[in-house]
């Protein structure tokens, strides 16, 4: 996949690929730094990342072509685990990205609709969102 200025932002290496299907992409322009934009992706993931196959994927660094943070979507109350086509959106008016996708509970009948929201400090902060998987 390639941003609109031609950087290349791929989910995982070759050598490992699986099913990633239903991407989508935002980004919030020089959040980084100048000329370095903030780009989070959200996919279905066949890794299974986190108990979940909706999958989150941050690249905070412009300088290689991989994520540098993923992980997968929380379960919302120990109950509704995320199992949709996810979708992100970026908000550049409250410098937050949000995220919905479809959520499924064990109970027959049981289904909902997840809606997370995280700020572009909390993506680009190595605490809260440590680079690796």
């Amino acid at each position: 996949m390639y941003e609109p200025d031609g950087s290349r932002f791929n989910l995982e290496p070759r050598h490992n690929a699986v099913v990633q299907t239903a991407l989508s992409v935002a980004m919030l322009p020089n959040r980084v730094a100048p000329n370095m934009d903030l780009v989070v992706a959200t996919a279905y993931d066949g890794r299974n990342l986190d108990g979940g196959h909706d999958g989150v994927y941050v690249q905070r660094s412009g300088g290689n072509c991989k994520p540098d943070f993923e992980s997968g979507l929380p379960a919302i109350d120990n109950k509704f685990s995320p199992n949709g086509t996810p979708t992100v959106i970026a908000d550049p008016a409250r410098d937050a990205f949000f995220i919905v996708d479809l959520r499924f509970a064990n109970a027959p009948d049981q289904n909902a609709v997840g809606i997370l929201r995280t700020t572009s400090a909390n993506l680009l902060s190595s605490t809260a969102c440590p680079s690796g998987t």
